[in-house]
């Protein structure tokens, strides 16, 4: 029985790293700021900033590949990562 809850247990951390890997992030702006962005939103081919109250959020490459895409949903920061099919460079997906 010791074994099935640790094995639960391990499936449950593994779920929630995957939940937390696979969706996006929201990053609360204060209530009387505004979410601007440079690129018209979610766009992978044009490297976009934006700006919040007190800290901007630029597009960016994780690696070769994966792109970390900022876009404004709700007046909210949001992230999404996304996995460019021709490589990621300078904060935009390759054409």
């Amino acid at each position: 029985m010791g074994n099935n809850k640790l094995l639960v247990a391990i499936l449950f951390i593994i779920a929630v790293i995957l939940v937390i890997n696979f969706t996006s992030i929201n990053i609360g702006l204060s209530p009387d700021s505004e979410c601007l962005e440079t690129d018209g939103g979610l766009n992978f081919f044009e490297k976009g900033i934006i700006y919040g109250n007190s800290q901007d959020y630029t597009d960016s490459c994780v690696d070769g590949i994966e792109l970390r895409e900022y876009v404004c949903e709700n007046n909210k920061v949001k992230i999404n990562k996304h996995s460019c099919r021709n490589g990621c460079f300078e904060g935009k997906c390759i054409e």
